[in-house]
């Protein structure tokens, strides 16, 4: 009689873990599959190339300015 009972333990214990095992691999597609985070990312990455872009026209841009300010400032003080 017990031994029947363990055999019937057994089996419920094999099919709880077969039971786990497709829940687990139910989930792991669905993440596989979810692209509902995608978009955002894809907006963060254009965000952060416009925002390289734009730090190094600006850095550029500050030298041209900084330049051409030097310049007014020099010929201010010839001129005086």
């Amino acid at each position: 009689m017990q031994a029947a009972a363990m055999e019937g333990y057994q089996r419920d214990e094999a099919a709880i873990h077969d039971a786990r095992g497709v829940a687990m691999n139910r989930l792991m597609k669905q993440l596989f599959h979810d692209e509902s985070g995608q978009d955002l990312i894809e907006y963060a990455l254009v965000a952060t190339v416009i925002a390289l872009g734009a730090v190094a026209a600006m850095s550029s841009l500050a030298g041209a300015i900084g330049n051409g300010l030097n310049t007014v400032g020099n010929n201010f003080n010839s001129n005086l």
